[in-house]
């Protein structure tokens, strides 16, 4: 819109200017001569005649002025109306690509939201697993306890007793046993706390996707509200300024009348 009010602006300037240039020209112009008196006309009806040749002479220029006014106004107009359909349509493209951006973001936001939904689902179902682990570890850990106790207290037997037999092999059996399934569960606990670990940090994660995206979108919407340039100013808004220009001469000009001393009666004599 600026581009093209400062070129309406200089057009009409250029024909001002030459509007200009003409009338002075045509002030400059010498009058026409007579045979008889080179400065003034030689009869009245050769004044009329040239007086007549002068006026429709300045009608014609004025006509001419006035349709090439009117003509720089209709391209101004016509600039007006392409600008500012050229504006909208940028504006609805904007629009368009913000809103396709905002429906991907809320696509990606809706499936982020349900896969948090189904880690913390999961990661409740880990720790669950955890504690039966771990509970299943200390109970066992109380039978191995047991064995080895029972062992300890059959190498006290008397020399006469000290063969192996039947109950050795079944406590021995059952300590390594309950060695390795010590052992298995402690690593099945490392692998859950492991993989807890991992699902708390893919909702970290999913949950700062999802701020991003959403600081994003409403970074977009907030675009479509800029104004580009300045408001155009119009018939309305220059009545305005003359009211307040008139109605502070207005206020200038009543102070002054009231300071002026009054006439003094006049008495008779």
């Amino acid at each position: 819109f600026g581009s093209s009010r400062v070129c309406s602006r200089r057009r009409v300037s250029c024909q001002l200017n030459r509007f200009d240039q003409l009338a002075l020209s045509m002030a400059e112009e010498p009058a026409p001569t007579s045979p008889t008196d080179a400065g003034r006309p030689s009869n009245q009806d050769a004044w009329q005649k040239t007086t007549d040749l002068n006026m429709m002479n300045s009608r014609n220029y004025v006509k001419d002025m006035l349709a090439r006014l009117r003509q720089n106004d209709i391209e101004e107009s016509e600039n007006k109306a392409a600008a500012a359909e050229f504006a909208k349509l940028k504006a609805m493209e904007a629009k368009t690509a913000v809103m396709n951006r905002a429906a991907a973001h809320e696509k990606v936001i809706d499936t982020s939201f349900q896969c948090m939904q189904e880690i913390d689902d999961a990661k409740l179902q880990v720790e669950d697993a955890f504690i039966k682990l771990k509970h299943q570890r200390m109970q066992g850990f109380a039978a191995l306890q047991v064995c080895s106790r029972r062992l300890e207290l059959r190498e006290k037997r008397p020399p006469s007793e000290m063969f192996r037999d039947a109950v050795g092999d079944a406590l021995i059996s059952e300590r390594t046993k309950l060695e390795t399934a010590r052992g298995e569960l402690l690593g099945l606990e490392t692998e859950a706390k492991k993989l807890i670990e991992e699902l708390v940090g893919k909702r970290r994660f999913l949950s700062m996707d999802m701020g991003e995206r959403r600081l994003e979108m409403a970074k977009d919407l907030s675009s479509l509200n800029v104004i580009v340039g300045p408001p155009p100013v119009g018939k309305d808004k220059e009545k305005e300024q003359e009211k307040e220009d008139q109605a502070g001469t207005a206020a200038t000009e009543a102070p002054a009348a009231e300071t002026t001393p009054a006439a003094a009666p006049t008495t008779p004599a």
